[in-house]
């Protein structure tokens, strides 16, 4: 591997994060170590005021979602998951989808190297 003047010993230099960072919060970016995210696979936390879930199946694929108001306690690791009411969830590509319609909402993010993140935004919170 090529040296990089952006070291930090929090993760190796090419450990993958779920890198995210929205417009509402520019100062405000966070990492999420993909190993982490394996051990954890129904994650919430928020960027800025923005308000978010990762869910890691059981391939390793991450996807973030707005858990808008719905707070949600299980997830199968596959297409399935259940909030606090007993409601379920389907997982879809574009959105997460409760039986009576409601959706909520895929959110972007990045998978990033860490070197490279923590190079671009070295204020990054880091969850590991």
């Amino acid at each position: 591997m090529f040296n990089t003047p952006f070291n930090d010993i929090r993760l190796k230099n090419k450990q993958e994060v779920l890198a995210l960072r929205f417009a509402g919060a520019p100062k405000n970016q966070l990492a999420i170590d993909t190993q982490f995210l394996i051990e954890n696979p129904l994650y919430t936390n928020k960027v800025g005021q923005q308000k978010l879930i990762v869910l890691t199946d059981n391939t390793g694929a991450n996807r973030v979602y707005d858990p808008e108001e719905v707070l949600l306690i299980h997830y199968d690791q596959d297409t399935t998951l259940t909030d606090n009411k007993g409601n379920r969830w389907l997982l879809t590509e574009g959105a997460l989808t409760a039986a009576d319609g409601k959706q909520l909402k895929r959110l972007p993010y990045h998978r990033a190297f860490w070197f490279g993140w923590y190079a671009t935004y070295p204020n990054t919170r880091l969850i590991k």
